[in-house]
């Protein structure tokens, strides 16, 4: 960013610097301190991969810039380290966006859970702490703390976070409840059987974690292109000195074979198209994935449900007595009307609608 800023202020003072190559002192520096601020990072990073017998591009981009730096060309060096810089920076902000992600699911995860001793006595304790085996007490508007069954009570979750299906799922004896779902309504005593790191919910963030650790294939690829494109430039550039004894081509050629474009486009694809998804709300969970979708071409939904709204409507009455349709929904609403049925709502809306 300060680098930026630095060559935005150089090429205000002096626009013909960047075609020309000439402009004030104040300009220069400018430009000068860009490529310092910029290429510094670039520089440690390099000379730690050298450190473990590694040449990669980051040695390529400060050779590059220095060349640049020494040959008066301050323009060059300043724009070879941004752009390198830059990418990144954009690589960094995808993995802040999954992490993101990461984090909303993990607030998922209640710390709390109401244990009932066999005396009958309810304590609050950590949801880690949960024995299995232990009774946990769910009330309406609680997110359940551990995996387990139903033993007593009736009620609906709000199970979105574990199977994608939009209505809450009614529950009662015997029934499987999972960790990080929300009860929407009844009162359930339940049966812990798995707790901690061994929840469905705490598996599935799991995944997400490894799922970002996953770099995209045309990532890989440019790995594998440094380790030997980065020492191929550099051996070109030194044979062209020796050859020409012309030390500015061979400083020249170091610039221009920098691939500063080519490194910055695979970060600002992979951050514009994560981000675009996570703001019309698809979870993307890194670069591989984001790029297997292009070869995607057709999709299968697996159950009934899932893409809707969300929101329940009652679009039909169907009565035994034709034309009793109205007195149905009249006695349906007033029933419903005290219930917090996930399915009550609806049929209470649409009998004062009519």
């Amino acid at each position: 960013m300060v680098a930026g800023l630095l060559i935005a202020v150089s090429l205000v003072l002096a626009p013909e610097q960047l075609a020309h190559g000439t402009g004030h002192l104040v300009a220069a520096g400018l430009m000068l301190a860009a490529a310092v601020v910029a290429g510094l990072p670039i520089a440690r990073d390099a000379i730690a991969a050298l450190r473990v017998k590694t040449v990669g591009i980051d040695l390529l981009v400060a050779t590059a810039a220095i060349g640049a730096s020494l040959l008066g060309n301050f323009w060059e060096a300043a724009a070879v380290t941004f752009l390198f810089a830059l990418g990144h920076a954009l690589e960094d902000a995808t993995l802040s966006q999954t992490r993101s992600a990461l984090a909303d699911l993990v607030s998922t995860a209640p710390e709390t859970a109401v244990v009932v001793d066999a005396d009958g006595t309810q304590r609050t304790v950590p949801a880690h702490e949960v024995a299995p085996g232990a009774t946990v007490l769910v009330k309406a508007g609680a997110r359940v703390p551990v995996d387990g069954v139903v033993l007593t009570g009736v009620g609906a979750v709000d199970e979105a976070s574990i199977t994608g299906e939009s209505i809450p799922a009614e529950k009662t004896d015997g029934d499987a409840m999972y960790a990080g779902t929300v009860a929407t309504a009844g009162l359930l005593q339940v049966q812990a059987r798995s707790v901690g790191a061994d929840t469905t919910l705490a598996r599935i963030i799991h995944r997400v974690e490894a799922a970002q650790e996953a770099r995209a294939r045309t990532q890989q690829f440019m790995d594998r292109f440094s380790r030997w494109y980065t020492p191929a430039i550099m051996v070109l550039a030194f044979a062209t000195g020796l050859i020409t004894r012309d030390v500015p081509l061979a400083l020249t050629l170091l610039v221009i074979g920098c691939p500063g474009a080519l490194v910055i486009s695979i970060p600002v694809a992979i951050v514009a198209g994560i981000g675009r998804g996570a703001k019309d709300g698809v979870l993307i969970k890194g670069g591989e994935f984001l790029e297997r979708s292009a070869k995607v071409d057709a999709v299968a939904v697996d159950k009934t449900g899932t893409l809707t709204s969300g929101t329940p409507e009652l679009t039909d009455v169907v009565a035994f007595e034709p034309g009793a349709e109205d007195e149905v929904l009249r006695w349906a609403a007033r029933l419903e009307a005290a219930s917090d049925h996930p399915l009550a709502a609806p049929v209470v809306a649409a009998g004062r609608d009519r």
